[in-house]
């Protein structure tokens, strides 16, 4: 971490290997980026773009992000298909702004999703996703 409070070019460095490394692996990721920073953390944003390369193996996913950080395009990656998916928990520090506005276009394809928690992210299924039919835990705040 940056004395600003953003992560490091090493740390984007050493995301893109481990990613690259586990090919077609199913990726659990924990990103507890929390930091209480009002500048926009560009390196935070080239790491969940990293990340987002590899949508379709995401399988559980928890992220703690600090603010400053926008639901578009931070969030964008949860409008494609993640077909294996069954965790997400998202919280975003101090996000007002967000909470206030809902857009439906998140989460076209999520068949294994069981648990959603999202704390002031303002993200709803997409129409084409009529059900979450796998879903037995959803917390909203």
């Amino acid at each position: 971490m940056t004395d600003d409070g953003d992560m490091r070019e090493i740390d984007l460095v050493h995301i893109e290997l481990l990613l690259n490394r586990l090919q077609s692996a199913p990726l659990d990721v924990t990103l507890h980026w929390h930091h209480d920073s009002r500048h926009v953390v560009v390196n935070l944003r080239t790491a969940l773009a990293q990340i987002a390369k590899h949508v379709a193996r995401l399988r559980r996913v928890e992220l703690w992000l600090p603010r400053g950080i926008t639901r578009e395009p931070t969030m964008d990656m949860f409008k494609a298909p993640t077909p294996i998916l069954t965790h997400l928990f998202i919280l975003i520090a101090s996000t007002a702004q967000l909470s206030e506005t809902f857009v439906e276009n998140y989460f076209p394809h999520v068949p294994r999703l069981c648990f959603l928690e999202l704390w002031g992210i303002g993200m709803s299924r997409s129409p084409r996703n009529p059900s979450f039919s796998c879903l037995r835990t959803l917390k909203l705040s």
